[in-house]
């Protein structure tokens, strides 16, 4: 299992465009095959910044789904909506308990 977190600094005028971006993008995403958690927050103490916490059953699953419509229309509508690159790490988890 892949575990993916991102997360992104967004400019405090476009909060609505991008919770809108990010609430469509978690929805087609979670029907994604192989995905089995795929959720976003913002900080409590900077509502600007946004992360993402992704589970998926193999990279390439992941793969494809970085592939997909949903994900060009989300980094296209991001492109001038956020303060920098997102920094994303994954993570290749043996066991869950």
């Amino acid at each position: 299992m892949l575990v993916v977190t991102a997360t992104v600094l967004g400019k405090p005028d476009e909060r609505a465009g991008i919770t809108a971006a990010l609430a469509v993008c978690a929805a087609a995403s979670r029907k994604d095959p192989g995905c089995t958690t795929y959720a976003f927050w913002t900080d409590v103490e900077d509502p600007d910044s946004y992360a993402s916490i992704e589970t998926w059953d193999s990279q390439e699953q992941l793969d494809a789904h970085m592939q997909t419509p949903h994900v060009a229309a989300l980094l296209a509508t991001l492109a001038d909506k956020i303060a920098g690159a997102p920094v994303v790490t994954t993570y290749d988890v043996a066991a869950v308990r």
